[in-house]
């Protein structure tokens, strides 16, 4: 998995410049003045504020392509963890009648992962091999089961504790393959009603970017009528910037909030970091339209 995620962060940096060498010259074409990088930079306070919203636009999207390999690599890694979740009841029912057929551990285990799908069959038929070969089954165990879970193996670990039992071992794998099912059907019903709460998150980065474009349109608008009763006018360059530095710490949130409470996976935030970049960005850019 570790390989995964270094060939996911080499893709991202590959993307990511492959945007920056590329969009200057698409934006040219796309004949859109906003969408044109002006790398238009001003020292605010000791910050540099980009005042130019093509340059915004450039960065975002570079954000986007960072975070899409990440994201790719992350959804495979959550399905799997998904699928041993579905999965670790069915082994707990199996192993105890296998057992009692086969009268061995090991024979029963691969016999188990024979049965199963994968991803649940490799790490089975992984955890019946290190046993047939060291003879201790809580190494086989911790050494099949070390990237799966907690959950996981809190329930997997159900059948160490069974076999050594041995009179108690159908009660023992019942009662936690029983838990096991329980407990994924109240995890699924519980995030089903999270996605909704995810939703509204996210909402709320698109209405703070809409509400940011409207402002910078006004306060463009504004600096372009003589009013000197009001001193100095604001610079719509740097409220752009400060609004784009503000757009993108709340999407950040936004993305890791969704992604450990609805998903309970954090490297999910580059989900939503992907999606909501870019997309609050545009809007940000083209809302003042609306005043025009």
């Amino acid at each position: 998995m570790k390989r995964e995620w270094l060939l996911a962060a080499a893709a991202s940096v590959a993307l990511t410049l492959l945007w920056l060498y590329l969009y200057p010259g698409l934006s040219l074409k796309l004949r859109i003045p906003e969408l044109v990088p002006l790398h238009q930079v001003i020292m605010f306070r000791f910050i540099p504020v980009i005042r130019d919203t093509g340059s915004l636009v450039e960065i975002s999207g570079a954000i986007t392509f960072a975070a899409l390999p990440l994201y790719l690599v992350a959804r495979r890694e959550l399905r799997r963890r998904e699928a041993l979740e579905q999965q670790v009841a069915e082994l707990l029912s199996l192993y105890a009648g296998l057992l009692a057929s086969t009268g061995s551990a090991a024979d029963a285990l691969l016999v188990a992962s024979r049965i199963l799908d994968p991803p649940m069959s490799i790490i089975v038929e992984k955890m019946a091999r290190i046993y047939r070969a060291t003879g201790d089954l809580e190494k086989a165990f911790r050494e099949a089961f070390r990237d799966t879970p907690r959950r996981v193996r809190i329930y997997a670990y159900s059948i160490v504790s069974a076999t050594k039992s041995r009179g108690m071992m159908h009660r023992v794998l019942g009662v936690a393959s029983s838990h096991a099912q329980s407990t994924r059907r109240l995890l699924s019903l519980v995030k089903s009603r999270l996605s909704e709460y995810g939703f509204v998150t996210s909402l709320a980065s698109i209405t703070y970017a809409f509400s940011a474009g409207i402002v910078i349109g006004l306060v463009e608008k504004m600096s372009t009528m003589s009013m000197p009763m009001f001193g100095k006018p604001i610079d719509p360059g740097i409220l752009l910037g400060l609004y784009y530095y503000s757009l993108l710490a709340i999407i950040a949130a936004s993305a890791f909030i969704v992604a450990r409470i609805v998903h309970g996976y954090t490297p999910m935030t580059a989900k939503y970091m992907a999606l909501l970049t870019l997309a609050d960005t545009l809007i940000m850019v083209f809302s003042p339209r609306m005043l025009l």
